[in-house]
């Protein structure tokens, strides 16, 4: 249904490496403090589709309904930084597949859908913080793409089965900021805005995120909090104004290793 425009992709990208490799091209690996985060974000998804104005299509996946429909779920925050400046990198993937029995007032009797779903969304992306200290404010740059593959099968007794597959990626600029500060001796908080646009209309990031700080060298941590995530689309094909909203919203849970 959109229209996703792969130059705006390739430029977005093209910017964002730019942007961190000029901090790094003056560094040595020691001047370097690093940061890598294996994670599990919960998503519930909700997305809405609007034709004309006039809602004609919702669906929701929950929390409960998703640790039931995930097929794999893989998660990984990785960052570094030199001074004042760093640079970062998210991937978030997402697998999930249902079985959904059809109304036989509208389907034949007996018919079924099948769902494949996969999600990638990548930020890339790169940093600076003011006071260069281990904590404060962060000024966040860089490009965020996501990628949605989808595969659908309907079987009927009567009619065999059909299939049909839908891809499309999409990246934004974005901008935003971070606030992080140390709670006690050993806990922390990180918080999160950014909002950004390019082939979507427009999308923000809203994260809250708490930290506990285990060991003798306080060096790794146990993480845990919330993400909200919404893409909003608009588009006009065959006359028909077209709009999409997407919600991925829930807890996420992980662990932090820093050196």
């Amino acid at each position: 249904m959109m229209r996703i425009h792969k130059t705006s992709t390739l430029c977005a990208l093209g910017l964002a490496l730019g942007i961190l490799i000029l901090p790094a091209g003056n560094a040595t690996a020691e001047d370097w403090k690093w940061a890598v985060a294996p994670y599990a974000w919960g998503s519930g998804t909700t997305v809405d589709i609007y034709a004309n104005g006039q809602e004609i299509g919702e669906g929701e996946l929950d929390f409960d309904d998703l640790l039931d429909k995930i097929d794999f779920s893989m998660q990984l925050h990785a960052e570094g930084r030199k001074d004042k400046f760093g640079l970062f990198f998210d991937l978030t993937y997402l697998d999930t597949g249902d079985k959904i029995d059809l109304p036989g007032a509208v389907f034949p009797e007996g018919a079924t859908l099948k769902t494949d779903v996969k999600t990638t969304m990548i930020e890339l992306g790169g940093f600076y913080r003011p006071s260069a200290d281990e904590f404060g404010f962060d000024v966040l740059f860089g490009a965020r793409v996501v990628d949605l593959d989808v595969d659908l099968e309907l079987s009927a007794p009567d009619l065999g089965t059909e299939s049909a597959s839908s891809s499309d990626t999409i990246t934004d600029g974005f901008l935003g900021l971070r606030y992080s500060t140390a709670l006690a001796d050993r806990w922390f908080m990180v918080l999160r805005g950014d909002a950004g646009t390019g082939d979507t209309d427009f999308s923000y990031n809203l994260a809250a995120n708490f930290g506990y700080r285990f060991g003798e060298t306080k060096r790794h941590a146990f993480v845990f909090g919330y993400r909200h995530f919404v893409m909003e689309f608009e588009d006009t094909v065959d006359g028909i104004d077209w709009e999409l909203d997407m919600t991925m919203s829930g807890p996420q849970i992980g662990l932090l290793f820093t050196f």
